[in-house]
């Protein structure tokens, strides 16, 4: 049977009246399914729709059939039960739900489309079922579930402060081995302190709707596996009818291991490149010294030679002080990017000495120092090494030899530089740019010299890592790099960083040269070479101390059993032989709560670990030692 045949009219209506004869076809019109059982459950109307999503029962959709032997031939032919127990708790089961009007539920049926079956109560008895399609809204949330369960990001909700969904590869980036670990959890519990305060912003929902879906990078803490470094979007979103923030996870630690790896290749690629030139610089600067000196012990009587001697051996320590500053910072390898503020007119001051003996005696470098302070807030071993990338790449393009140029000013807003990268939203710029005079840059590889491993030189004669380690140093900064050249004209590269407001340094104490005795007290002076030794010792002397002198761990912790009521400060180098300087520190502070505690250190990074610093914070001395610097911190001890 193929069309609705009711039983009897329904109320208010007679066979004759034409709305009675209608109601047939206009069921049969209907793109829903619609049947109506009576109070007795029993099948009143069903149009050609409901029959059609039926096939195996189509016969039984006939007026005054019972809904429980349409129910029982259902589960006979679709085989849906097989024992008699099972098939009765089956039609108990659905039974149960047609007379409570359960809600509404979504069905594969077994003319192999998805319906959504919704049951309502007629007045009077009786129950109204309407059955719609929704094989396309279903296959498309079956595809959106799959595209967000299989994606290659982490995608989560947040509702009410938690998390309320995590899909797996969410899961996988918080370590957490099933959603129950997450779930009802903040998303900020995962998040270590000192990451992108936008993050923060958005997540508490106070960030303004022209930055919803921005993206901070983060630092996450998995409950199980190694930290992971995170790229997050969250925007605003809807979930179970309520506003909620969708968060999405980019785990990028792989690539930021990739890219520390090939900042590394390159470092050393460079550092092949300094060896001999460094070399080199180093016996001139010993040739001065020692030729120096040899020309004041000649004549110690004649005091303007002898103190201008002296003064041109300070010179010379100064030259190679900051030398091996500047290769301590350019070699060193860090496990974390840290930035600090750096005085771009003082980097490019201490440049001129780093960079001749990588250029060679063919390329003259003209080095203009700017007169305003630009500070920026950079990792200062990346930036130089930026730098050194760039004059090496122009040295490079100059093969029979030129002059590299390089210099700095502040971008203000406006200039077409800037206008040139829109992305850049803070107030001034430092552009800090390195020019050459060689054969310039096609306009047709222009856009893929910052690709990495990317080469435009000879094989065995480039990696394709510097300008991307370039590229990156600068965005890491908040920044940009803008490159300007044609074939023949040279190039010009600029580094375009953000200028950073720094709180206005404390002045400095004054270095004043006592003759003895203006301080009184003992030091315990810790230093392994004879020669700094003998200076500090000296130095400390002159300001009318008592020094106790150890030249190990053991020797040190000796003098301390012997005179620690005495002594008054710890002056303490940090590498030694037999031991750490600071596990030397903290075994004496236990013993001396009250002592007053010096570091000298030789490399950079140690002093700016946060362990050491809490050792002796304010207080941690770079060799080599300046007289001025170390006056200022032993009277910070005796007289602050």
């Amino acid at each position: 049977m193929t069309e609705t045949q009711p039983t009897d009219p329904p109320a208010g209506t007679t066979p004759a009246d034409p709305s009675y004869e209608m109601l047939p076809t206009a069921l049969d019109s209907l793109s829903e399914g619609f049947v109506l059982f009576d109070a007795q459950g029993r099948l009143v109307l069903c149009n050609r729709r409901y029959r059609e999503a039926y096939p195996q029962i189509a016969d039984m959709l006939v007026p005054g059939a019972p809904f429980r032997e349409i129910l029982r031939q259902a589960a006979i032919r679709g085989g849906h039960v097989r024992a008699e127990l099972d098939m009765e708790a089956w039609i108990d089961e659905r039974m149960s739900r047609h007379e409570k009007n359960a809600g509404p539920v979504d069905l594969w049926l077994s003319d192999g489309r998805y319906y959504r079956l919704s049951e309502h109560a007629v007045p009077g008895g009786g129950i109204v079922k309407l059955l719609t399609e929704i094989t396309a809204l279903h296959e498309s949330e079956m595809r959106y579930r799959d595209l967000v369960e299989q994606s290659p990001f982490g995608i989560a909700i947040a509702q009410d402060s938690v998390l309320r969904y995590a899909n797996p590869k969410a899961l996988e980036i918080m370590g957490a081995d099933r959603a129950d670990e997450v779930l009802g959890r903040a998303f900020q519990d995962y998040v270590l302190p000192g990451g992108d305060p936008l993050l923060y912003d958005l997540l508490s929902g106070h960030a303004d709707e022209q930055r919803d879906g921005a993206v901070a990078a983060v630092d996450l803490q998995p409950l199980r596996g190694r930290q992971r470094h995170v790229e997050i979007g969250v925007s605003r979103t809807r979930f179970e009818g309520r506003d909620a923030l969708r968060i999405a996870m980019n785990d990028v630690t792989a690539r930021q291991d990739a890219e520390r790896a090939l900042q590394h290749a390159q470092k050393m690629d460079a550092i092949g490149q300094l060896a001999g030139g460094v070399a080199h610089e180093f016996n001139n600067l010993l040739t001065a010294m020692g030729g120096f000196a040899q020309m004041g012990l000649r004549t110690p009587g004649d005091q303007d030679r002898l103190r201008y001697c002296l003064q041109e051996i300070v010179s010379a320590s100064e030259r190679a002080a900051a030398m091996t500053r500047q290769l301590l910072d350019f070699a060193r390898r860090e496990t974390d990017h840290q930035s600090e503020y750096v005085d771009i007119a003082r980097l490019l001051a201490e440049l001129d000495a780093f960079l001749r003996p990588v250029l060679g005696e063919a390329v003259a470098t003209r080095i203009e120092i700017p007169d305003e302070a630009m500070p920026v807030m950079v990792d200062r071993g990346a930036l130089l090494q930026a730098i050194v990338n760039l004059a090496i790449n122009g040295r490079d393009a100059m093969p029979g030899g030129g002059t590299l140029r390089i210099g700095a000013r502040i971008l203000p807003p406006g200039d077409p530089l800037r206008l040139r990268h829109p992305d850049l939203e803070h107030d001034s710029y430092a552009a800090i740019s390195v020019t050459d005079e060689g054969v310039g840059i096609d306009q047709a590889i222009a856009d893929r010299i910052f690709e990495p491993f990317y080469t435009t030189k000879a094989q065995g004669q480039g990696t394709g890592l510097g300008l991307p380690m370039v590229y990156a140093t600068a965005v890491r900064a908040g920044g940009s790099v803008d490159m300007e050249s044609a074939p023949g004209e040279g190039a010009t590269f600029t580094l375009l960083l953000p200028i950073t407001a720094i709180p206005e340094p404390e002045a400095p104490a004054a270095d004043v040269l006592e003759e003895g005795g203006s301080l009184s007290g003992t030091v315990l002076l810790v230093e392994d070479d004879p020669a700094v030794l003998r200076f500090v010792r000296m130095a400390l002397q002159d300001m009318g101390l008592t020094v106790i002198s150890a030249g190990d761990v053991a020797t040190a912790t000796a003098a301390f059993a012997r005179n620690g009521d005495t002594v008054d400060m710890l002056l303490c180098d940090i590498v030694l032989p037999d031991g750490g300087g600071d596990v030397l520190a903290r075994r004496l502070a236990r013993q001396r709560p009250d002592l007053p505690i010096v570091l000298m250190t030789g490399y950079s990074p140690v002093a700016a670990r946060p362990d050491v610093q809490e050792l002796a914070p304010g207080r941690v001395l770079a060799k080599p030692v300046d007289r001025a610097a170390l006056s200022a911190v032993v009277r910070d001890v005796f007289e602050g």
